[in-house]
């Protein structure tokens, strides 16, 4: 799993690189690659103790620039997680996929809007 977030770290930071380049040129499609996390505590109680595994996953986002000021964009995410239970009866795990999807309309304000403040 540590590969993983050190591979999504690096495409993250080619992409971000990516866009500086062309930041030049009018791009109506931006696409990014980013790692997430997810780090828990383990609890006790009741007998049974729960250890849930650190993890880490991707999100990846597309946005489509309709004109100068409007913009769609969607978003996935996903990451697997270990939670491990020990109890009376003896250890065992449970593996948990988590699946996360946004989508939302951007409206960017002009920038000379701003400079009339």
């Amino acid at each position: 799993m540590r590969g993983s977030i050190v591979v999504a770290t690096f495409l993250a930071a080619v992409f971000s690189f990516t866009q500086a380049a062309i930041a030049q040129e009018r791009d109506w499609h931006e696409v990014s690659v980013q790692a997430t996390g997810v780090f828990t505590r383990n609890s006790q109680g009741n007998g049974i103790i729960r250890h849930t595994t650190d993890s880490g996953g991707l999100l990846v986002n597309y946005r489509f620039h309709f004109n100068n000021w409007l913009a769609a964009e969607a978003n996935y995410g996903y990451n697997r997680n270990t939670h491990q239970y020990f109890t009376s009866g003896g250890p065992f795990g449970v593996q948990a996929n988590s699946h996360q999807t946004t989508g939302a309309l951007v409206i960017t304000l002009p920038s000379r809007s701003f400079a009339s403040w």
